[in-house]
């Protein structure tokens, strides 16, 4: 009897067939040697063949198995990890053999839980196709700015408010989050609708925290904040706000500016019990130390 291939390996080979279909023909993509957790390393040119200096990483996980409602794959919470530690972003890419479709989304907008794996799953705002590239270059640029603390200070936030949120009042979270603003000692400003590196969104039942283009965002319940004291509910939840940011930061690997920006939040912030920031906070926190303060083994806040 022939040997036969296995159909994983069929996968394989499916899944990178179509993402390759899909690259400009002017980028570059190849395979890395050896590939720890990496399928393809995509280099960026331009239309003109220009080369720019952006790469990115991908990780492909191709399936038979069609989706219902959302399509999702399981990842390894310590690989994810890893991934943000990379010098480029990671794209996670699932394709689903049966319809030949393609969803993607950044290892650093994925958010871990407790557990050893991780389900992540993907909106169809994520489905991948020619003209997603597009966006994944803005990405991919403003990932390296932000990562590598290229973007101008202060870090510009801009803050909206639903009409349905309405036991918040924009005029009080904005003065308070203004004031958290000016202790920052020029990290962060509160800017006009447009002019922010990142945005606050909030509505009747979340806050909404998000990096520029789809790089990563965080969500929290607004309701949380409505049981609070009218006088302590816009400090808590402007600390909150900080706290978030902080995690973004963290989440693409600038762990200087996310200490920093962890700095000005103040105790009565309730996300520092919420265990994926506290851990992303010490993690950052941990590796800052020895950097920072050579010999240090506790932390100066």
């Amino acid at each position: 009897m022939s040997p036969q291939r296995p159909r994983e390996h069929e996968l394989e080979t499916e899944s990178e067939n179509h993402f390759r279909s899909l690259v400009p023909s002017k980028w570059v993509v190849r395979k890395p040697d050896p590939d720890y957790g990496i399928d393809l390393e995509v280099e960026i040119f331009e239309p003109s063949g220009e080369a720019t200096g952006l790469t990115f990483r991908v990780q492909l996980k191709g399936t038979d198995s069609s989706f219902s409602e959302k399509p999702w794959v399981k990842v390894d919470v310590d690989t994810v990890a890893y991934w943000r530690h990379l010098d480029s972003p990671v794209l996670l890419v699932r394709y689903d053999a049966g319809t030949e479709r393609s969803h993607a989304r950044w290892a650093h907008g994925i958010k871990l839980g407790t557990g050893d794996t991780q389900r992540v799953r993907f909106e169809s705002t994520d489905e991948l196709s020619k003209g997603s590239f597009e966006r994944l270059r803005s990405d991919v640029v403003i990932y390296r700015q932000l990562r590598g603390g290229m973007f101008r200070r202060p870090i510009k936030l801009t803050l909206a408010v639903d009409s349905d949120a309405t036991n918040i009042q924009d005029g009080r979270l904005r003065r308070s989050l203004r004031r958290l603003a000016q202790e920052s000692a020029g990290l962060l400003r509160v800017a006009p609708p447009g002019e922010g590196t990142i945005s606050i969104t909030v509505s009747k039942w979340t806050t909404r925290i998000a990096l520029p283009t789809s790089l990563a965002s965080l969500t929290v319940s607004t309701t949380l904040y409505e049981s609070l004291p009218e006088d302590v509910r816009y400090v808590v939840m402007s600390n909150d706000i900080v706290a978030g940011v902080a995690v973004l930061l963290c989440r693409i690997n600038n762990t200087a500016d996310a200490v920093s920006v962890a700095r000005v939040a103040g105790d009565s912030c309730t996300l520092w019990s919420e265990l994926e920031l506290a851990e992303t906070l010490a993690d950052a926190l941990h590796m800052c130390l020895f950097s920072l303060w050579p010999g240090s083994r506790r932390c100066r806040w």
